[in-house]
C-alpha cells in the first residue's frame, strides 16, 4: 500500500513540475513539486524502486511539456511518419536523460530518510 501512495505522489509531483514549464507564471508550482517528490522518494526502500519513481516523474513532466513545445510549432497532420518517430525518439531520450539526475536525487532522499548523516559518512 505504501508504494501506491509513493506512485500517486510521484505523478502529482510530475504534473506540477510539467505545469510549471507550460504556463509562464506558474513556475512556483515547480518548486512545490519538490515537496511531493521528496515525500514519494522517502517512502521507497530499494534503489530500483527509487529509480523507477524518478523515471515516472520525468515521464509525466516531459509528457506534459511535449505537446506545447512540439505540436504548437508542427501540427501532427503536417508531419511525415519518420518525423513523428524522430520526435518520439527525442522525447524518449529527454526522459531517460533527465531521469538519471532524478534517480540520483531520489536515491539521496531515500538514503537520508532512512539513515542519519553520520551513518552515511562511515
Amino acid at each position: 500500500m505504501k508504494i501506491h501512495r509513493a506512485i500517486f505522489l510521484t505523478i502529482c509531483g510530475g504534473i506540477l513540475l510539467g505545469v510549471g514549464f507550460i504556463i509562464p507564471f506558474a513556475w512556483p508550482l515547480s518548486l512545490v513539486s519538490c515537496a511531493f517528490l521528496i515525500a514519494a522518494f522517502s517512502q521507497t526502500t530499494s534503489l530500483p524502486r527509487s529509480y523507477a519513481l524518478g523515471l515516472l516523474a520525468c515521464a509525466v513532466a516531459f509528457g506534459l511539456t511535449l505537446y506545447p513545445m512540439s505540436w504548437n510549432v508542427l501540427l501532427p497532420e503536417n508531419l511525415a511518419s519518420h518525423q513523428l518517430v524522430l520526435i518520439g525518439l527525442a522525447w524518449g531520450m529527454s526522459v531517460l536523460g533527465s531521469s538519471i539526475p532524478a534517480a540520483l536525487f531520489s536515491t539521496f532522499v531515500m538514503l537520508f530518510s532512512t539513515r542519519s548523516w553520520k551513518d552515511l559518512l562511515i
